[in-house]
């Protein structure tokens, strides 16, 4: 029985360690791809952060802007009990191109 204490335990400690990598994303999800300059969101198709004119070469990539607790309303205890009771991170934000959105 000792045996399958210390083997429940090594589990235990994997799947923690796995479950440690995990994200929960709402809204957006962002990817960034810094050797090609591109980007994609919520898995959607890749596009070319850059834009070239008489005045140079731009790169301009999406930036993630986090939800207020005021823009999430009663989601946050949920968001929060979410958090604590696995340890997974919960993160609300959505992309917004060229500065803050009005939305």
């Amino acid at each position: 029985l000792v045996g399958d204490d210390e083997f429940i335990a090594y589990q235990l400690q994997g799947e923690t360690e796995i479950f440690g990598r995990f994200t929960i994303n709402l809204l957006d999800d962002l990817e960034i791809d810094f050797d090609t300059h591109e980007y994609r969101i919520n898995g959607g198709n890749w596009i070319n952060a850059l834009t070239a004119d008489d005045n140079g070469i731009d790169i301009a990539y999406p930036e993630l802007l986090a939800l207020t607790e005021e823009q999430l309303g009663s989601l946050v205890p949920i968001v929060e009990e979410i958090t604590r009771q696995t340890g997974i991170p919960v993160h609300a934000a959505h992309a917004v191109c060229g500065g803050p959105s009005q939305g």
